[in-house]
């Protein structure tokens, strides 16, 4: 009677759990258990996978129960998608390469009217090339590729600077044999750098000339080969000091000095698509005769898409005030230098030229010296140049910077700093980022060294650098004071009794007398 009444009194719960302490996974295996262990075990094992296929079905009774109270509900579970598996070959991108969405790269902040930048000498790290003047340097897929020059001998090598790792590589090209030469034009068309031009080895007939060339080579910087192109149209004379530029599927040249140094004034475009060459005429006011001057290709953003020199966008967005082909200085038969700034409109059926009003104060008079457009920042960078006249056997070399603004067309006021290079003519310049590449050339005197400078035009970037130098300066002046402060209380520290201990007949040592122990 007791047995009953007390399973009466037992709440739903406590009944479960008893029932559960009767099953073989409620049971508590002990030192004093008498069973066999392993049997035991087996059966907690089955009735936990039991209770787990219980609790499962009762989970989807749940979910279909949810389903047809509401028959709008969208499915809890879905399918994951396909994953398709890379193939085992793919192209390898490289990471200098630049990526195909540069053009919608935030938009670098115009230069202001009145500016600052730094100058740097690069630490290169490894071998670096000869020094040379006359070269090209060819910004090309993130690298900027030296062609040519002269020094000691001509030069008919290709080095490649890379300038994230900031280390020169000389390349082994394939390919057709490179021509040695100087006095050239590189410009860079779909991953190749095309070489047109320049003078070489002395002439066979005449000793005291040297050879200009007239062929037309290209060298691809993803095969590291040269290429040689067979032209066909009108016949172009041969030249050396002129300027090339590219717009679409057209590079163009101007002026120049032929093989009996005249001065040239001609405009001939190739068709980089069927290799042929054409002469340009072009009325109204242009140019004189110029050779040792310098050019580059300034289109809006948009624009640099052009298919060719006739045919170019039209741009929303006016970036550059007067968009064509700039030619800056040079000088010609009369062997007077000039500042000339002078604008090849393209873009129509007929190209003509435009000398335009510029502010500010522009550089004065000069040849061979450079000028490279900065697509970040919208400028044009001249730099360095002589300005002495060719039959006179003193000159004067530059190292000035001069930036053209080119929403304005504003030669902007400038306030250099930095490690400024030697007054220079004769070197090689490029731009890549925000920045200017300057490399080689000859000074009033002997040829430049072969550091590579480069000239930073990013404001945020100049302000931090040179807040950096003042930094690095204050904490060298705080080292020099803190050094100068410890010797003498080092010096105080030695007392007169001390120095008397070390006094030798007939000679006194005083504190500012050097004591060595």
């Amino acid at each position: 009677m007791s047995d009953s009444s007390s399973s009466e009194e037992l709440s739903p719960r406590q009944k479960q759990l008893r029932s559960f302490k009767q099953t073989a996974l409620g049971m508590l295996i002990t030192s004093s258990f008498t069973r066999n262990p392993s049997e035991l075990l087996t059966q907690k094992r089955i009735q936990i996978e039991q209770l787990n296929s219980q609790a499962f079905s009762m989970h989807l009774q749940n979910l279909e129960q949810e389903e047809e109270n509401q028959p709008n509900a969208k499915n809890r579970y879905y399918k994951m998608p396909i994953v398709k598996r890379l193939p085992s070959r793919y192209k390898r991108i490289s990471p200098l390469k630049r990526p195909s969405h540069d053009l919608q790269e935030t938009k670098e902040p115009d230069f202001p009217e009145i500016g600052e930048v730094f100058w740097s000498k690069i630490d290169t790290h490894g071998w670096i090339p000869e020094t040379r003047q006359s070269a090209s340097l060819t910004e090309a897929g993130s690298r900027l590729y030296l062609i040519g020059g002269t020094s000691r001998d001509v030069h008919s090598d290709i080095n490649v600077y890379y300038p994230s790792q900031k280390k020169w590589e000389k390349i082994k090209a394939k390919g057709i044999e490179a021509d040695p030469r100087f006095g050239h034009t590189a410009v860079e068309l779909r991953r190749k750098i095309v070489v047109y031009g320049g003078e070489t080895s002395h002439s066979r007939s005449n000793s005291q000339l040297r050879e200009c060339l007239n062929e037309v080579k290209a060298f691809s910087i993803d095969d590291n080969e040269w290429i040689y192109i067979r032209t066909t149209g009108v016949l172009i004379q041969s030249r050396k000091n002129h300027c090339a530029a590219v717009v679409g599927k057209h590079m163009l040249i101007y002026g120049g000095l032929n093989q009996k140094n005249k001065a040239l004034g001609d405009v001939a475009v190739l068709n980089m698509k069927n290799f042929k060459w054409k002469a340009l005429e072009i009325a109204g006011q242009k140019p004189k005769e110029t050779a040792f001057h310098a050019c580059a290709t300034v289109l809006n953003t948009e624009q640099l898409r052009a298919e060719s020199i006739y045919n170019i966008p039209t741009a929303s967005n006016l970036d550059i005030k007067i968009p064509g082909i700039y030619i800056f200085g040079g000088v010609g038969d009369d062997r007077k230098p000039n500042n000339d700034l002078w604008i090849l409109n393209v873009g129509g059926k007929t190209l003509s030229w435009t000398k335009p009003v510029t502010t500010g104060e522009p550089p004065s008079p000069r040849f061979q010296h450079s000028m490279a457009y900065n697509d970040r920042a919208k400028v044009l960078c001249v730099f360095g140049g002589r300005i002495d006249t060719g039959g006179s056997s003193h000159y004067t070399c530059f190292n000035d910077i001069h930036i053209l603004k080119l929403d304005n067309l504003m030669w902007a006021t400038l306030r250099v700093f930095g490690n400024i290079p030697a007054s220079r003519s004769g070197h090689s310049a490029a731009c890549a980022g925000t920045k200017l590449f300057i490399f080689g050339g000859v000074s009033n005197t002997c040829f430049c060294n072969s550091d590579l400078y480069v000239l930073e035009l990013n404001q945020k970037a100049v302000r931090y650098t040179i807040e950096e130098e003042e930094r690095k300066k204050q904490q060298e002046i705080e080292m020099a004071l803190m050094k100068e402060r410890k010797t003498e209380e080092h010096q105080k520290r030695i007392s007169p009794a001390k120095l008397r201990g070390i006094e030798r007949p007939g000679v006194k040592f005083h504190l500012s007398d050097n004591v060595s122990a």
